[in-house]
């Protein structure tokens, strides 16, 4: 499932969404779109920036969905997390 009618994964350890990121996309585009996220122990993303390695599409405003639907989204809450994760969410598109 996910967004993009492709997919979402993420890779942030012993972390997985509560609220999965969901955008609206017309699916004019396939690729895919890395967005770094640094979330706290609460599972609060504060921090996003699309554009990560593993980028295939170019898209500018489908970059900044992208970030605003993770920043908008929830990871659970884990107190033995550092104090700020970094990790990466990996939107796939795929052309509808």
């Amino acid at each position: 499932g996910g967004s993009g009618f492709g997919g979402v994964s993420l890779s942030l350890a012993n972390r997985r969404f509560v609220s999965i990121p969901k955008i609206e996309d017309d699916g004019q585009a396939a690729g895919r779109i890395a967005v770094e996220i640094r979330v706290d122990k609460t599972g609060l993303v504060v921090y996003a920036r699309a554009g990560a390695k593993g980028t295939t599409l170019s898209d500018l405003s489908l970059w900044r969905k992208c970030e605003r639907a993770v920043v908008g989204s929830r990871l659970n809450q884990l107190e033995s997390a550092p104090d700020v994760q970094i990790g990466v969410v990996i939107f796939n598109f795929k052309v509808r």
